[in-house]
């Protein structure tokens, strides 16, 4: 995986980061804050658009760090089209994501901020 560097904006809730497709393999970077304090990986849930099953995040994170999170290892049975979404309580900022095809060609982008109130 290539290095990447996530947006200073933390956030409530990401969305958008897509499942992978058969042949791909998708992969989230959790950054933790610009402050000193560890990332509480029980305050960080991923869940299906529209489901109310989640998978916490079990991978520390300390601050100023990061860390890759496969999403087939968090959803395994998430598939494109499906899109998760990211509860991470602005415990860290905003992620970048790379999906990566068997065929070695590569995509990073970054899930949406969802607007809270």
């Amino acid at each position: 995986m290539h290095a990447m560097t996530p947006n200073s904006w933390p956030a409530d809730i990401y969305a958008g980061l897509p499942a992978p497709d058969e042949g791909e393999e998708v992969c989230v970077v959790g950054a933790g804050t610009h402050i000193p304090i560890r990332f509480p990986q029980a305050k960080s849930v991923f869940n299906l658009m529209g489901d109310d099953g989640v998978a916490h995040c079990t991978k520390p994170i300390g601050a100023f760090a990061t860390k890759g999170l496969s999403v087939s290892q968090l959803l395994p049975a998430a598939r494109w089209p499906q899109q998760v979404e990211i509860r991470a309580g602005k415990h860290f900022v905003r992620p970048r994501y790379e999906v990566v095809r068997k065929n070695g060609r590569r995509r990073i982008a970054h899930p949406n901020v969802e607007r809270t109130i």
